[in-house]
């Protein structure tokens, strides 16, 4: 039995309807939530002061500590008629805690102190703004602020004497970024971002050691839009 012409546009326009939705989907990217992971290269920057009694000393060597930076992250976005407007968190972790020695001069004489800052997994949270290009492309910035519990363990250059002290960081981290669209459902992105750092002070009687870190690092991340 032959189905009428009539009775064919239902099924007409249900198909027309899936196709506008199916090419929208694809010509907005950048829209709801995703998750996924990141991992890149940090490079930190470590200061060191003694201070004495009424004296500060800086140290004659500060130190570059390079290491592997890993983590998740997680967020919602809008493509606003080329403009993005989202928000992330996240966790992220590197392997830049190393000892370092430092080196103060005073009065002809010097001293080495040896310290080693840690710092904790941090968590990220950020707003992102962006401009979308090419239909798949969007250049982003992004600035976050860091929460970590962050260590600094500091001892006399042979490590017979040691303290430390944990403290709570919140440091802001600005970042820029690059993010590729691509298979409806996938997310690439390039990100620089530096951190400000902060200082951890460590007591002992009339002598207080402190270090202040900053930082340098480059991510690269995958995620799944759904």
């Amino acid at each position: 039995m032959n189905v009428k012409p009539i009775q064919k546009i239902p099924f007409i326009l249900l198909t027309i309807l899936s196709m506008q939705t199916i090419h929208s989907a694809t010509a907005t990217p950048f829209n709801g939530f995703y998750a996924g992971v990141l991992a890149g290269a940090v490079r930190n920057t470590l200061k060191g002061e003694l201070a004495v009694e009424s004296t500060t000393l800086k140290a004659k060597n500060g130190h570059h500590i390079t290491g592997f930076l890993y983590g998740l992250m997680a967020g919602y976005g809008q493509n606003l008629n080329g403009f993005y407007l989202g928000a992330e968190i996240g966790i992220q972790s590197d392997t830049t805690n190393k000892s370092k020695k430092y080196t103060y001069s005073a009065s002809g004489d010097e001293a080495e102190i040896k310290a080693k800052y840690q710092r904790g997994p941090a968590f990220t949270i950020a707003p992102r703004f962006g401009v979308i290009f090419s239909g798949s492309y969007m250049a982003y910035f992004k600035p976050s602020l860091e929460i970590s519990k962050d260590k600094t363990t500091v001892s006399d250059s042979d490590g017979d004497s040691e303290s430390s002290k944990k403290k709570l960081k919140c440091v802001f981290a600005p970042g820029v970024g690059l993010e590729k669209a691509f298979l409806n459902n996938l997310l690439l992105r390039v990100e620089y971002a530096y951190s400000l750092g902060s200082k951890t002070k460590v007591s002992d009687d009339n002598t207080s050691h402190s270090v202040k870190y900053s930082s340098h690092a480059v991510k690269v991340g995958v995620a799944y839009q759904f």
